[in-house]
């Protein structure tokens, strides 16, 4: 929402985009390991190291997208109070060119 209460962050701090994607498909690449973990438990043999490999890579890559996410905090400052400080910068300056604009005119 434009000007609502809401804001997407993406929006806000677009140099983040990418951070926020690779974030996103991880945490999305980890919910698909679990649900085949899950599968495999039930359709493969109880002897076979799949399951438990899985939940290896599964957790990695939690614990990577939980970095991840962390880095984008307190590394790059995306944390709610830096998005509602650059939020409020980007209306100053929309608004100021709105009014070189109009000095223009």
């Amino acid at each position: 929402m434009r000007g609502g209460k809401f804001h997407d962050a993406g929006s806000l701090v677009p140099a983040l985009r990418k951070e926020r994607e690779e974030r996103g498909t991880l945490g999305l690449g980890s919910v698909v390991i679990f649900a085949l973990n899950l599968w495999s438990r039930f359709r493969i043999d109880e002897a076979s190291k799949i399951p438990f490999l899985l939940s290896v890579v599964g957790v990695i890559v939690v614990g990577f997208g939980g970095w991840l996410g962390g880095k984008m905090v307190y590394v790059k400052g995306m944390a709610v109070e830096a998005v509602e400080i650059l939020a409020k910068k980007q209306q100053g300056v929309d608004s100021q060119a709105r009014q070189s604009g109009r000095r223009a005119a």
